[in-house]
């Protein structure tokens, strides 16, 4: 996944799968367009995610009179169209642990500066919000395994 970036609100009758490849070539090789038309939304399978990771720092692109905008595919979620600046985790299994704004403020240490509030609720349910949705992009397609407090799996 960390190879597809999705390019949104595609004008359909301007721009093809054609054009979208010859704009995105330049930034590296390219396996292949999947445009939606019911959604104006397209992604982009690139050879390397550096790639992605170059365009979406970009947010925006002009192309062909059309602006649309970039960002990480993040598969099976339900809102993939939309920026989200929220984090939700709970524990993926019924456990005596519970979690606290300062177990969470240090498995995040890394986002540390990118971390806007930490709310923690009584049902182990937990939110967090970054700065910017990119963080939230980036962490939502990293593999379930790697979210681990006391050895319990987030989710």
């Amino acid at each position: 996944n960390r190879c597809k970036l999705l390019v949104l609100d595609i004008d359909i009758n301007q721009l093809n799968s054609d054009d979208l490849r010859r704009f995105f070539i330049p930034y590296g090789p390219i396996e292949s367009v999947e445009i939606f038309p019911r959604c104006s939304a397209a992604i982009i399978y690139f050879v390397s995610y550096l790639s992605v990771d170059r365009l979406v720092s970009y947010r925006t692109c002009l192309i062909h009179q059309n602006y649309v905008r970039l960002r990480r595919f993040r598969l099976d979620q339900t809102n993939w169209n939309i920026d989200c600046r929220t984090l939700r985790v709970k524990f993926n299994t019924t456990t005596n642990n519970k979690l606290t704004e300062s177990s969470l403020s240090h498995y995040f240490k890394k986002c540390q500066s990118y971390i806007e509030k930490i709310t923690v609720f009584p049902n182990n349910h937990g939110l967090i919000l970054f700065s910017d949705y990119n963080y939230v992009d980036q962490l939502l397609l990293l593999p379930s395994n790697v979210y681990q407090i006391n050895n319990k799996t987030l989710t």
